[in-house]
């Protein structure tokens, strides 16, 4: 009668790579691209991922949001033919662009319904370095098609939600709540993938956006009245 095959060891399975071990995480390096923002490039290890959704998160929009992004969408501006901005709530001011942004730039407004479908087609052109885009509704299926045609053509997109369900899970690359502080954004890593937590931290605008600060400092300064005079009240005499 033939003896059973030996048991499967632990040492063969971690030789076959059929084991995860946590401390893989120090060993991958995964690639990503300069923030442009030496705080947020320390706390994430490099800075955004070279490809895949990142999705943001703002407590409110405008709060500094774009100029988070205008660094890296600005050094990609020349890998790629085209970068697209989808759906934005707003007129864009492309006076913080480059000059080769701007050659590049693809604005589309598209109908709710079309959002995904135009999303995908972008992506699966493979023609954009990086898509910025804004939308409400974002399910699980949805995340993971784009998430894997994103990957598929190495290109970076950023999905920017106001109110997102905080208790989905989505699978993205990075996930990033923003608020603000007085000289820029404090960022609150929500997900963050092959990477450990993150502590909260704060990004600060002002080198290289300066005239945001002067532009507080004029308000801060508009409301103090020092340049007004308090007029004496006028009382009437009193009976005697």
């Amino acid at each position: 009668m033939p003896h059973p095959p030996p048991l499967t060891t632990l040492q063969s399975l971690k030789e076959q790579q059929l084991i995860w071990q946590g401390r893989r995480l120090s060993e991958q390096k995964p690639a990503c691209l300069a923030s442009g923002y030496a705080a947020f490039d320390h706390a994430l290890s490099g800075g955004w991922p070279a490809s895949g959704l990142v999705e943001l998160t703002p407590v409110h929009l405008g709060i500094g949001e774009l100029r988070l992004l205008l660094p890296v969408v600005t050094e990609l501006a020349g890998t790629r033919p085209l970068q697209a901005w989808v759906g934005a709530p707003a007129c864009l001011t492309p006076h913080n662009l480059s000059v080769t942004s701007l050659e590049r730039c693809l604005l589309i407004w598209p109908k709710r319904q079309q959002m995904h479908w135009v999303l995908e087609q972008l992506l699966a052109s493979a023609c954009c370095s990086t898509v910025v885009c804004w939308m409400d509704e974002l399910s699980l299926a949805q995340a993971r098609r784009l998430q894997v045609i994103a990957k598929e053509s190495g290109t970076l997109v950023f999905v920017i939600r106001q109110q997102p369900d905080v208790s989905q899970s989505l699978p993205v690359s990075l996930r990033l709540h923003l608020g603000v502080v007085d000289n820029g954004l404090k960022v609150v890593v929500l997900k963050r993938q092959n990477g450990w937590p993150v502590a909260p931290f704060e990004v600060d605008l002002s080198d290289r956006f300066p005239q945001l600060i002067e532009r507080k400092r004029r308000e801060i300064v508009a409301r103090q009245p020092d340049n007004v005079l308090s007029f004496p009240v006028c009382r009437e005499p009193r009976g005697e």
